[in-house]
């Protein structure tokens, strides 16, 4: 006889509420009690059900898994494209800035140095009337130009190769993830995307603009497929099952 029977808790097993029971297991899994879980299951009560063909509703939760799935690598990988590409425009805009203040500031210290040098030599008045003394010397600007130029371009040159580089792996992604769509579920990329995860179209509109005559690497795209196309077999198989 087992204990349930024993201790007559055994007709209360048959009683409990789907509510009940799945507190039960979950309290008989957390402290190992595996003799326990056996007995709650084998006690619950067992229905017919008439349900929408599995074929079907396993194909759609699992098209929702894949899209997720792709969203959740895709999106931040986007997002940091676009992040670096911000952070570019507005590290030249400051470059742009400080070339300004750079110059201004030489003019200001040419200036100053001619009235001290005017005043040295005991000169009186202003000094800006006297065409060789007072003239500001704009040769010296193109050079203070370019050096600025040639120190913003080095930086910007890399965010450029780190943007580039993070935009390929997410076009890559969502190259494989178009072919996945039109080769296994019969539809273009944008459809599934809009039912189970809109707000990732728009990322992705602006993903295509950054990347806009970039080649990407087939063997990249065919990696990226494979990986989406064996989660779905995974997925799709075992939902069947």
């Amino acid at each position: 006889m087992t204990t349930h029977k024993r201790n007559g808790l055994g007709k209360f097993y048959d009683a409990f509420t789907p509510a009940e029971r799945f507190q039960l297991v979950i309290e008989a899994l957390a402290r190992g009690d595996e003799q326990e879980v056996r007995r709650l299951v084998r006690s619950c009560p067992h229905h017919t059900y008439t349900i929408i063909d599995a074929a079907y509703t396993d194909r759609m939760h699992t098209a929702d898994s894949i899209v997720q799935a792709v969203a959740l690598d895709l999106g931040p990988r986007i997002t940091k494209a676009k992040m670096i590409e911000s952070f570019e425009e507005a590290l030249l805009s400051t470059y742009n800035s400080c070339a300004n203040e750079v110059l201004a500031a030489y003019f200001l210290a040419h200036r100053a140095g001619a009235m001290w040098a005017w005043k040295k030599a005991g000169m009186e008045g202003d000094p800006s009337k006297d065409n060789e003394v007072g003239e500001q010397d704009e040769t010296q600007t193109p050079l203070l130009e370019a050096r600025i130029q040639e120190d913003s371009e080095i930086v910007t040159s890399m965010l450029k190769k780190f943007k580039l580089k993070v935009a390929t792996e997410a076009l890559a992604m969502w190259e494989a993830f178009s072919t996945f769509c039109r080769e296994e579920l019969g539809l273009e990329p944008e459809k599934p995307i809009t039912v189970f995860f809109a707000p990732l179209l728009s990322e992705v509109e602006d993903l295509l603009y950054m990347t806009e005559g970039v080649e990407v690497d087939q063997a990249d795209i065919d990696r990226y497929r494979q990986l989406i196309r064996s989660g779905w077999q995974r997925q799709y198989s075992a939902d069947l099952r």
